[in-house]
């Protein structure tokens, strides 16, 4: 590095420190002096695409903390964010270093590796339609790596917040030097950007972080359309200007002389993204987009804040239904302002929003502020209590992964992260944030599971309306429950949240169990009474005992494998230890006596009956034929059982005969809520355990799911098994079962 690198290194660093040590008096100039130390010689010999030495982007980062005023903690683990992941730095090293609030920040980080690693490959997408970029023709292995990614960055932020601030923070620098890439990494970055880390942004409050990244991701991916809007904003620049100027004057004047003292009214201009935005969705020319700019007034006072709303409501005509209080409501992130909408001094709309210089660096900084020192006192305390409505947020994306695989996961996270909030109340008027287009059942989901699983119907503003009902900002709303409700099929197609729709496929997951495993349970008793077998030797304690042999947990999902056809009756029942016992018993008696049926079947041709589709694993006997061989069928195959009674005498049990590398062509039947991809979702999964699929047919039915029918190439019965089990974990999948026979 040149003597003169260093010293312009050297001087971004301590401008970062005077920035700094202006907000806070207490900064703790020798930590955030030994981190940079430390990132300069990790980084030494490294440079970024542009040429610069790689340690001005993590100074940058850190500045950007510093602006976002943060603690010093944040601020050196932006300084380090990148050292552990790019250098020969050790974390234990970090730790040693600088303690464990920063290494387990830095370790945070760096384990989020960049999800712009993998790319958003449909170009041809509108940049805020997220699922026209997920149906870019990805590999599944890009798909589930930054499918991980976004779960791993979650996670960490519900743990560590200020993970994601350092991690927003360093994206937010990307952005702003993109120019150096080439144009296809520049549209990978600034897609996922506009998918990703802007919503994210916006669910945690940062609106300024949140309105950079947008501006620069639609430079980037719609240069033409920025230029162009950029154009205009600028050709009436001076008249709204003048405009602005106007108002601001006459709203002063007005304040001071209603005792509002000291009040700061500041012209906010839109940032160009949200402006294309609105002529995009209210299908709006330039010219009629007259809210360019809105003014915001900051005051001390909560008092002053309404003292300053009945000044602007005197000074101007309110527009009716446009007001909203959200400060005796808060957003869920944390926001509180007043919103209301006037006729301007020229007869324009004017938006105005009104604050507290608190509730404003909230608004700007969201979950950031909640690491800022607030003075109080001889000393700076640090506020790190964040808001409980945010934490919830964050349980509630995370809550039902368990449910879903990587793809799902990211699919519908992104599609929550991109979707416009509107904001309900409970009747204890609770707040409560869900997706533009929610009904109630969203609603009653979000309260619990039960609520929505025994919602019948719905109170909105005091009026009865079905659950179907599209919800709007500002509703009150309560449920009707009652114990003989249930969820319908039907909610799939209608609900918005991702966890409401993930515990309606839970409901009907495991009523679909319940029900096979009611079929199970009356198939091995069935089987046991054919076999004479006494019903008190198969009760539920004994197939209880032997459900681990079967990697089952209980009888009851003993019983739901042989509904689904996974599990033979005929090995159920003769793993039980007192039909073992009784068999044995039956062979000693049976010993001396002539058995008029084949021993031995070595050597002897055979074939896979074709109305059962044995596997090896299962239960099965062989019907011998004159001069052909045998035919194995399942123990329980019901063909058998008619060619047995036919000729008890041909009917023999056998083992399957196994041969290497042998693959046998088997029908199953997926039974699914009926959705856009659902069958691609699934056929994946069933890709994913390395099995070949010979065929799929599928068919949609009125009550809104589907059946897909796939015939795989399976080597036995555990194979099936773990077809079956990654088929499970596709969200919509309602039942599994294994067909008798070939369509």
């Amino acid at each position: 590095m040149s003597e003169s690198n260093v010293d312009e290194i050297r001087r971004s660093f301590e401008e970062l420190l005077a920035l700094r040590q202006q907000d806070s008096r207490d900064t703790n100039v020798a930590l955030l002096t030994s981190a940079y130390e430390t990132a300069c010689a990790a980084h030494t010999g490294q440079t970024r695409d542009d040429g610069k030495p790689y340690v001005t982007h993590s100074i940058a980062v850190a500045r950007i903390l510093v602006e976002l005023g943060v603690d010093d903690v944040a601020i050196a683990a932006g300084l380090l964010h990148d050292v552990v992941e790019d250098t020969p730095v050790t974390l234990d090293e970090i730790r040693t270093t600088f303690g464990d609030e920063i290494a387990t920040i830095v370790d945070g980080v760096s384990k989020l590796e960049d999800p712009t690693e993998q790319v958003f490959a449909d170009r041809k997408a509108m940049p805020d339609d997220t699922r026209a970029v997920l149906r870019g023709q990805e590999t599944r292995r890009e798909l589930v790596k930054r499918a991980e990614n976004l779960h791993r960055l979650l996670l960490a932020m519900s743990g560590e917040p200020r993970i994601v601030i350092v991690k927003l923070a360093d994206r937010l620098h990307n952005m702003r030097t993109l120019g150096a890439l080439e144009r296809p990494d520049r549209l990978r970055i600034a897609e996922e950007t506009l998918a990703l880390f802007a919503p994210l942004a916006h669910r945690v409050g940062m609106a300024r972080v949140k309105a950079e990244l947008e501006d620069l991701a639609f430079a980037t991916l719609c240069p033409d359309e920025y230029r162009r809007l950029a154009r205009l904003v600028d050709q009436t620049r001076a008249e709204r200007q003048s405009e602005v100027e106007e108002a601001i004057a006459v709203l002063t004047a007005r304040l001071e002389e209603e005792g509002v003292h000291n009040a700061t009214v500041l012209g906010r201009p839109k940032h160009l993204y949200s402006i294309y935005r609105k002529m995009e969705t209210q299908q709006l020319p330039f010219d009629e987009i007259y809210d360019l700019i809105a003014l915001r007034i900051i005051v001390y006072t909560k008092q002053q804040c309404y003292v300053a709303l009945g000044v602007v409501s005197n000074l101007w005509q309110p527009m009716p239904g446009m007001f909203a209080d959200y400060i005796a409501q808060p957003k869920p992130n944390g926001y509180q302002s007043l919103h209301t909408k006037v006729i301007g001094p020229r007869g324009k709309p004017l938006e105005i929003q009104i604050r507290t210089w608190a509730m404003h660096r909230t608004a700007e900084f969201g979950i950031a502020a909640h690491w800022a020192y607030k003075e109080q006192g001889d000393g700076a305390i640090p506020d790190r209590t964040i808001p409980k409505s945010l934490a919830e947020s964050l349980r509630r994306i995370l809550e039902p992964s368990t449910e879903r695989t990587a793809v799902s996961f990211l699919t519908e996270v992104l599609n929550d992260f991109s979707t416009e909030q509107i904001f309900v109340f409970t009747p204890k008027r609770d707040v409560m944030d869900l997706p533009k287009g929610s009904t109630p059942i969203d609603f009653a989901y979000r309260v619990h599971s039960d609520v929505g699983n025994h919602a019948v119907g719905a109170i909105v503003n005091g009026r009865m309306v079905p659950l179907t009902h599209e919800l709007q900002s500002g509703d009150i709303v309560e449920i009707i429950t009652r114990k003989s409700g249930a969820p319908s099929r039907d909610w799939l197609a209608v609900v918005k949240t991702s966890d409401a729709r993930a515990k309606i496929r839970s409901y009907f997951r495991k009523q679909a169990e319940a029900e096979c495993a009611d079929r199970g349970r009356s198939a091995l008793l069935e089987e046991a009474k054919r076999r004479k077998i006494p019903l008190k030797l198969v009760r539920d304690e004994a197939v209880r005992e032997i459900a681990p042999t079967f990697n089952r947990n209980s009888e009851s999902e003993v019983y739901a494998s042989i509904g689904h056809g996974l599990v033979d009756p005929v090995t159920v029942l003769n793993r039980l230890p007192a039909v073992k016992a009784l068999h044995q018993e039956q062979a000693v008696a049976e010993a001396t006596r002539p058995v008029p049926s084949v021993r031995d079947l070595t050597g002897v041709p055979y074939r896979r009956a074709r109305c059962c589709l044995p596997l090896p694993g299962d239960a099965v006997r062989a019907y011998v034929s004159r001069g052909q061989g045998y035919s194995l069928h399942r123990a329980d195959c019901p063909n058998l059982k008619r060619l047995e009674e036919q000729d008890p005498e041909r009917v023999v049990t056998q083992e399957y005969p196994m041969k290497p590398n042998q693959t046998l062509t088997t029908p199953i039947r997926v039974l699914v809520a009926d959705r856009y991809a659902i069958l691609q979702e699934v056929a994946m999964q069933i890709s994913g355990t390395r099995t070949f699929i010979d065929g799929v047919r599928s068919q949609s039915h009125r009550d809104k799911t589907a059946t897909l029918d796939f015939k795989v190439a399976l080597r036995d019965v555990q194979h099936l098994a773990d077809v079956t089990a990654a088929i499970q974990r596709v969200p919509d999948v309602i039942s599994v079962e294994r067909l008798w026979s070939l369509w």
